[in-house]
């Protein structure tokens, strides 16, 4: 429209309001913004508690080999026995058993490395492909074995096999076992 008034630019400069296509920008802007902020809260909560999951695992077993540091072996280390010595934090602990932060109970049993019972093997189901790598990165120094979906991804005396874990940590749901011993 051209102005060849003053009349006529005065009525526009006194128009009150969002046009129609002004309204679908803003609302555009707000939508993205939203995405945005949303989907990298959850990324950083997902990271936050893989952070805590990997700090507390390692840290239960720390106790759990402390707890057994006099004995010659792990003999009767069941989870029930692990979360009446204290070993696993009670955020994690339901009754008797020990769940993840994302959902999978975690089990034990105990196995003869180089002699009876002097190792402890845990299995913890249920991470997503991101989380299962993440805390197979955060435990790596603290355990002798890692296993993912049946994949070994760390041997004893070495550190994790990036490329192995990279593959084993499926787009499903990952179960990880590691091991432990005495020492």
């Amino acid at each position: 429209m051209k102005l060849t008034s003053r009349k006529q630019f005065k009525n526009i400069s006194n128009q009150k309001g969002f046009t129609l296509l002004e309204a679908i920008f803003v609302l555009l802007i707000a939508l993205g913004a939203y995405y945005y902020a949303t989907t990298n809260y959850n990324d950083g909560t997902s990271s936050q508690s893989q952070t805590d999951e990997g700090v507390q695992i390692a840290a239960a077993v720390g106790r759990t080999k402390s707890n057994y540091a006099t004995k010659q072996a792990y003999t009767g280390s069941t989870i029930p026995v692990l979360i009446g010595l204290g070993v696993f934090p009670d955020s994690m602990v339901v009754g008797t058993t020990v769940r993840s932060a994302f959902g999978g109970n975690i089990t034990s049993a105990v196995s003869t490395g180089t002699s009876t019972d002097d190792t402890q093997t845990w299995t913890i189901p249920g991470y997503k492909r991101k989380e299962c790598a993440g805390l197979a990165q955060r435990i790596e120094s603290h355990v002798t074995t890692i296993s993912v979906n049946g994949t070994s991804v760390k041997t004893a005396g070495n550190t994790n096999d990036n490329a192995a874990l990279s593959a084993a940590c499926t787009t499903g749901l990952n179960t990880i076992v590691f091991s432990f011993g005495k020492t």
